[in-house]
């Protein structure tokens, strides 16, 4: 299949984009969307992936649109509809934080479809701006959660060999813990609202972590022996390595200083 110029992809969506607005339960959204991106970044299928992002407080208000109440029992203010050969999907980035649980397959995917997407513009031509902008990381805050998340995860993984009794609830509880930080770290690093630009090929990485959490969830929990332990800090040690590699060429809110990310990631205490 002929893969299409980003030009035509723009094209194509604004004209589906301009062709949805005339539902009625997708009009008064035309004026509340912050920003599109498109999906996937191979360009080649016919059918287009398009996200619509709102700010939260304005989903809630949006009575008429589709899907909205059974999806809002999950808090994640997300709607979707096709049309026209495309489509659309409706978020904002808290609600699809809730509706991203990271703790099973889909909802990974999803999440590597959203990374691995291409951004075509915003909704107010502000795309320079947006994307420099949207999604913007506090890093004093991304340091303690990332540290938090490997902290909690070598305590479990202490807490699994000693413990005897309760060996199963500790496995699952690892296996979500590890889910959820290499999602994090993959969202945090590589922001949607960002051009991805990387030596790393993010589709096999995407497969390979998939993989991974294929692997974790097939385990047997009921009997956890050294087997279970030693997949474990094999997966650990690779994120680990991951974290490293990908913050030596971070961004510039990103440096190697004393108190920096890579600094606590990459410091053995």
């Amino acid at each position: 299949m002929t893969e299409k110029s980003k030009d035509q992809i723009i094209a194509d969506a604004n004209d589906a984009l301009d062709k949805l607005f005339t539902e009625a339960n997708w009009l008064n959204l035309k004026n509340d969307i912050t920003s599109l991106l498109i999906t996937p970044r191979s360009n080649t299928t016919t059918t287009n992936e398009i996200f619509l992002m709102v700010k939260h407080d304005l989903v809630l208000s949006y009575k008429d649109l589709p899907y909205r109440d059974t999806l809002l029992e999950f808090g994640s203010a997300l709607a979707s509809e096709n049309h026209n050969n495309s489509s659309f999907k409706l978020f904002d980035y808290e609600g699809l934080l809730k509706y991203l649980d990271l703790s099973n397959r889909s909802s990974f995917e999803l999440s590597w479809s959203i990374i691995n997407s291409t951004i075509i513009y915003d909704a107010f031509n502000q795309h320079e701006n947006l994307k420099h902008s949207a999604m913007q990381i506090n890093e004093s805050q991304y340091k303690r959660v990332v540290k938090n998340y490997f902290f909690t995860i070598y305590q479990l993984l202490n807490m699994i060999k000693e413990e005897s009794d309760s060996k199963n609830f500790i496995l699952q509880e690892i296996i979500t813990q590890y889910m959820r930080l290499s999602c994090l770290i993959e969202w945090s690093y590589f922001p949607p609202m960002l051009h991805l630009q990387s030596e790393f090929n993010l589709t096999a990485l995407g497969k390979k972590f998939a993989g991974y959490f294929d692997n974790l969830l097939a385990l047997d929990k009921t009997n956890v022996n050294a087997d279970h332990i030693d997949l474990l800090d094999s997966y650990l040690v690779d994120l680990v390595s991951l974290v490293k590699n990908r913050f030596k060429e971070s961004p510039d809110w990103i440096v190697e200083s004393d108190d920096s990310i890579y600094s606590i990631l990459t410091n053995s205490n």
